[in-house]
Parts: C-alpha cells; sequence; structure tokens
C-alpha cells in the first residue's frame, strides 16, 4: 500500500506548507476536491483544489518537516519542483481545517458527528525557548539566511501560539467542549519540552530496561499523558466541562455508536454504500481477508438467515 490517492474509499486529508503558498495551509488529499458555489459556504476557507500524487512516506514528511530541524520535501507538481515543511506552522491545531473541509463538501447544514482534535500537550515555549532548541541558530553569515530565519521564528512563534486560540475557536463553534467537539491536551508536565527534545534514557521492555535513544523522553510524554487521563476533577483553568477520563469515555461511546449505524446502513441498503463500507473493513487487503471473510458470513446470516 504505497500509494496516497487511490487506494481508500476513506476521505483522507491532512495540512503542510507548501513552498510557493507560504501563507496557509496546503492539503494533501486522498480525494479530488472542487469548492462547489451552491454547496460551500460562503464562511469556508477555501484552500488548495489541487493534490500532489504522493507516496505514503512522503506525506508523512511533508506534514512533520520542522524547519531547522529536518528538510523539508522535495517533490515534483505540475509547475516544478516544490518544497513542503511541517503543516504546523499555519495549523498546529487543524481542527477548523477539518470543520472547514466537511462544511465545502457537504454544506453546513448539519453539524459534524464528531470532531476529534488531539494536541501535543500545553506548552509555555518562550522565544529564548525557540532559540536554544536551535530553531533559530546564531552566527549568520547572510542578509538572505537571516531574512529566512525570521520568516522561520515567526512562524514558528505562530505554531506555538495558534493551537490554543484554534481550540477557543471550535469550541465555541460547537457551542461547548460537550458536543460534537472533544480536545484532548495533557495539561501538566510538558511545558518545556522542545521541539528537538530526544534524550537517551532506560525503557522496560520484556522485563529489563535498556537505555535506548529517547528513552527518557519517552518516559516524560508517557508519565504527563497517564497523569493527564487518570486525573479525577476538570481543570477549569483550560475550561475542561469534565475530567479527561469521562471525556475519553463519551467519545469513546459515540465512536462505536456511529461505527455500528454506518455498518447497519450499508448492510441493509446495500449498493455503493455495501462496497464502500466493505473496503473499510477490510475486503481488499490481503491480510485481512480471512477476517472479512467470516465477518461477511455473519452479517449474510444475520440479515438473510443463511450460511455458506
Amino acid at each position: 500500500m504505497e500509494i496516497w490517492k487511490p487506494l481508500t474509499t476513506l476521505r483522507i486529508c491532512v495540512t503542510t506548507v507548501h513552498s510557493g503558498q507560504v501563507d496557509e495551509a496546503y492539503m494533501l488529499r486522498t480525494y479530488t476536491h472542487h469548492y462547489d458555489p451552491d454547496i460551500c459556504p460562503p464562511w469556508v476557507t477555501k484552500y488548495n483544489e489541487d493534490t500532489l500524487d504522493l507516496r505514503i512516506w512522503q506525506v508523512g514528511r511533508a506534514t512533520t518537516a520542522t524547519p531547522s530541524l529536518f528538510e523539508m520535501l522535495v517533490a515534483t507538481g505540475p509547475e516544478g519542483h516544490v518544497g513542503m515543511k511541517d503543516g504546523g506552522i499555519r495549523e498546529n491545531n487543524p481542527s477548523y481545517c477539518a470543520y472547514s473541509e466537511a462544511a465545502s463538501l457537504s454544506g453546513d447544514d448539519n453539524q459534524p458527528s464528531l470532531l476529534l482534535s488531539i494536541g501535543a500537550g500545553h506548552t509555555k515555549s518562550t522565544p529564548d525557548d525557540i532559540a536554544k532548541s536551535g530553531m533559530i541558530t546564531s552566527g549568520l553569515s547572510s542578509l538572505t539566511k537571516f531574512a529566512d530565519r525570521l520568516a522561520v521564528f515567526k512562524n514558528v512563534l505562530i505554531k506555538y501560539s495558534a493551537g490554543q486560540d484554534r481550540h477557543e475557536m471550535m469550541r465555541t463553534i460547537a457551542r461547548g467542549g460537550h458536543t460534537w467537539y472533544k480536545r484532548f491536551e495533557v495539561t501538566d508536565g510538558l511545558e518545556k519540552m522542545r521541539a528537538d527534545q530526544w534524550e537517551r534514557g532506560g525503557v522496560l521492555s520484556e522485563g529489563i530496561t535498556r537505555a535506548v535513544p529517547g528513552g527518557k523522553t519517552f518516559d516524560t510524554i508517557r508519565t504527563a499523558t497517564e497523569a493527564y487521563l487518570n486525573r479525577q476533577g476538570p481543570d477549569k483553568s483550560v475550561n475542561e466541562y469534565a475530567a479527561p477520563r469521562e471525556m475519553l469515555k463519551q467519545t469513546a461511546e459515540k465512536l462505536v455508536r456511529m461505527r455500528r449505524a454506518r455498518e447497519l446502513e450499508a448492510m441493509t441498503q446495500g449498493g455503493e454504500k455495501r462496497e464502500h463500507w466493505e473496503a473499510f473493513m477490510g475486503k481488499h487487503l490481503i491480510g485481512e481477508r480471512d477476517f472479512f471473510r467470516k465477518y461477511q458470513e455473519e452479517w449474510d446470516y444475520a440479515l438473510l438467515g443463511r450460511k455458506n
């Protein structure tokens, strides 16, 4: 499964920053998209309609190439070679991108069933922290390099500050975090973690602790995440309406209900909906064919009262 676009009936969209369009995020989609004026609401942000043909590893590189830490991905597009950097430069919290994209495809008459946003942890990074982390280098030898680094510096500040702003915007649109919009983000323990932090430390595996690259950093993330999920009450300083564990339970319950409803609709109505659902369940994946055959037999028996 190497090719990004044609192998799935799911609509998947991720963000990057295109070297020819640096003022806003550039969408990489698995589907063809056109902003239809008869469907698309006027408030929707109209991103690019074209999508580059990339392999999955290229998409991963394009969306995570943090400036000054990783080289940008260079790919060939209709207009020649283009470079792509971390989409978080422009959309560190891409929840609004997803909301806008969904409305551009189906209008805004119906609210989303669920929009799940997962953050990387609250940060208290300052310009000094960013400079120390290597995002801004010293000893620049030319005005050109200085201008380039200054642009990166401004973008990184946007990255660190815009995520929470987007969260507040989405919570306002959804009329609270208890409705269709859910945001999970570790509130304590990761405030000073740098973008390039990857400290060596011990990792427990099969009863043996081994020192591995990134072990200490991973342990810090895991400890903070576990404390966040085990917190008994909501954090009013970030306007949580319930404890993270309760929010997670509500989210899981809604996902299960949505899955069951889609499955029942696909199997009872048949046709294209059933074909799409079966593809989603793994009909065309070699490693999943035995599972899918049993799954299909169970549904046929439940609906038609027969087994092969």
